[in-house]
Order: structure tokens, then C-alpha cells, then sequence
């Protein structure tokens, strides 16, 4: 409990350790899993099993005068109808893969059928409207940003949708992963944000 509010037991902990220890108000980065669904990749919603009462949360943050940032990845996970997967896959915005039909799981390391491809200007408008629409609601004040160089298609018979094989789009993919953080961040924020990367 905190401020009389059942809240996650760790954010709890941090911020009463803290405040017992003197040490100052910042920047709380709310980590993966935060959000709903598999590995907390699936949609942007608070899984409210692991955050409880989100709003709160997030008051109990500015109140003690944090800025709060939230992990994210160009990753569109999971099989369920409201899920960033399902409907990746139902517009065609994923990363050339082996099998296209196969539903977006995150486990699936080997198929690598989650990685949205940022070479298509639809995947950049779907993803800003999507994540610009949760970090606008939740007036969430920052990205750090992950996932750039892990399981990125690189052969030369991966097509990216520009026309680029997977070698020759493998080290513009953290670079345009970032753009599209930072376009969806300045949609939402105008010029007070920031976006961090691995």
C-alpha cells in the first residue's frame, strides 16, 4: 500500500526506500512487464495484474516529483484479436520471415516473426497512433528503447519491404526502430520527451 492505494510491491519498495534514504526524485522507469500480454509485448495496455491501479501509480510518481519512462521495442507480439501481433500480421507489417502466417509469439526466437519492418511507412503511422495514443493518456515522459540488434532478419534472401535485403537493412534497423520512438514521443509530447537506447 502506498498513499493508501494497493500498488506493485516493488515500485512500492523503491519509493519508500528512497524516501527513507534521502534519495531525490528523478526519472522511474516502468521495465518490461508492465504492459499486457506475452512478455508484456502484446498491446499497450497496463497488465493490472502486475500493476495494480495504474492511474494511481503513476499520480504516486509525479506527486513525489518523478518523470516516468516506459520500455518499449519494435516488437508486435501475441495471437489474440486486441493484440499488436494479431494485427501486425493481419496488415502485413511484419519483417520478411519464413512462414508470414504464422501467429507473432515472442518465444518464436527461431522464426523471428515479431520484429515489425520499419522500412514501410504504414508500420511507422500504425505504431506512432498506437503508441502515441498510450503515452499521451498516461502522459508517460519518456522511451528506453531495446531490442534493436536482437533477432533482426539479416539474410540475403530476407526482403525488407524498401527492397533492401536483410544484410543491407540490419544496421538501419536500430536507427529507424528510434525515428519511429521518437516520431510517436514528439506526436504525443511536442518537445518535452526523451527516448533512450541499447
Amino acid at each position: 500500500m502506498l498513499d493508501g492505494v494497493e500498488l506493485n510491491r516493488d515500485l512500492v519498495e523503491d519509493l519508500t526506500m528512497y524516501e527513507q534514504l534521502g534519495i531525490p526524485s528523478g526519472v522511474y522507469l516502468l521495465d518490461r512487464p508492465v504492459l499486457a500480454g506475452e512478455f508484456g509485448l502484446a498491446r499497450f495496455a497496463w497488465d493490472e495484474e502486475r500493476v495494480p491501479n495504474p492511474e494511481r501509480m503513476l499520480e504516486a510518481l509525479r506527486r513525489r516529483g518523478y518523470r516516468v519512462v516506459l520500455w518499449s521495442a519494435l516488437w508486435a507480439c501475441g495471437g489474440a484479436s486486441s493484440d499488436n501481433g494479431f494485427e501486425a500480421l493481419r496488415l502485413g507489417l511484419l519483417a520478411p520471415l519464413p512462414d508470414p502466417g504464422r501467429t507473432p509469439m515472442c518465444n518464436d526466437t527461431q522464426a523471428r516473426n515479431f520484429i515489425l519492418d520499419p522500412t514501410l511507412p504504414e508500420t511507422a503511422r500504425w505504431w506512432t497512433e498506437r503508441l502515441g495514443s498510450f503515452v499521451d493518456r498516461y502522459r508517460i515522459d519518456g522511451i528506453k528503447l531495446d531490442r534493436g540488434e536482437e533477432h533482426i532478419p539479416t539474410a540475403a534472401s530476407d526482403l525488407w519491404a524498401d527492397g533492401r535485403n536483410g544484410r543491407e537493412g540490419r544496421n538501419d534497423y536500430p536507427r529507424l526502430q528510434a525515428k519511429i520512438h521518437h516520431d510517436a514521443m514528439a506526436a504525443a509530447r511536442s518537445d518535452d520527451f526523451l527516448v533512450i537506447t541499447r
